[in-house]
């Protein structure tokens, strides 16, 4: 079964992340990644949104971000779908995600 996504990640960190340094950063991910960063306001309102967290971690330039490590799944009209942890294999993942084939 072929089901294609597009991969996105959002910033936590719009500081640093750049539009020019997320291209770059994604392009490392995977080929299609598309990176999105925004106002401090609209990256607190997807954090919220997605119930993730994210937190500074030291300062000066050389600071860490803490930060929840989901994946979500979303349906090309928006709709939200599932949210898997970082520990799933590949295939468990490529699993469960089959189980939303027809909304994708």
């Amino acid at each position: 079964m072929g089901i294609t996504v597009k991969p996105v990640m959002i910033t936590i960190d719009p500081q640093r992340d750049t539009p020019d340094v997320l291209a770059e950063f994604v392009g490392y991910l995977h080929e299609d990644m598309v990176g999105l960063t925004g106002s401090d306001a609209e990256i607190s309102a997807v954090t919220k949104a997605f119930r993730a967290y994210s937190a500074k971690n030291g300062e000066g330039e050389n600071y860490l971000m803490d930060h929840s490590t989901f994946t979500y799944l979303i349906a090309p009209g928006g709709e939200f779908l599932e949210f898997f942890r970082r520990d799933l294999t590949s295939d468990v993942l490529a699993e469960k995600t089959a189980c939303f084939a027809e909304k994708l």
